[in-house]
């Protein structure tokens, strides 16, 4: 239902496989991004056993802001990692825990998460996208909680910390 704001899981979520996911905000057709994942699974197997999945495109934090059309703050001189994708959990960039069990600091469905110290480990003064976590998504730095707003960003190592959601409905494509 191209008209709802409410979150949809219904039989797309369950049985239409697909390698890629388009994700648009400012309507069904605009301020787009793909993410190639290549799995052919639908995206209740992506979400529940699938973790850590990279992508084709390659996003940055700020390659990402520009696909969905938003003007935040430049990302990129401050960030020491970060980490984009599908299904990621935890600290570690290069291997991803189970983000639907036990307690990670940080927590990336769809978009990315990143971090601008070199000596944490943590993914959280930088995040955007669906189902993203940071300091400043309500439940604090070392826990995620059981929703974040929609679009929720965070950038921390401005001059001040820049956060909040553009709180729009998401329409995701199984392609």
């Amino acid at each position: 239902d191209l008209t709802s704001a409410s979150a949809a899981k219904n039989e797309g979520w369950l049985t239409v496989k697909g390698r890629k996911l388009r994700v648009c905000y400012d309507g069904p057709f605009n301020s787009c991004a793909v993410f190639t994942h290549g799995l052919n699974v639908s995206l209740s197997e992506l979400f529940l056993s699938r973790f850590g999945v990279p992508i084709a495109e390659g996003y940055t934090l700020q390659s990402l802001a520009d696909a969905f059309n938003l003007r935040l703050p430049l990302f990129e001189n401050r960030i020491f990692r970060q980490w984009c994708g599908l299904n990621h959990a935890g600290c570690d960039v290069s291997n991803s825990g189970n983000p639907n069990k036990g307690n990670h600091n940080t927590i990336c469905r769809i978009g990315c998460i990143g971090d601008g110290g070199a000596t944490e480990c943590r993914l959280d003064d930088f995040a955007l996208g669906i189902g993203v976590s940071s300091c400043s998504d309500g439940y604090g730095c070392w826990a995620t909680g059981t929703s974040t707003p929609s679009l929720h960003y965070r950038d921390s190592l401005t001059f001040h910390d820049i956060r909040g959601s553009f709180q729009q409905t998401a329409y995701i494509y199984v392609q």
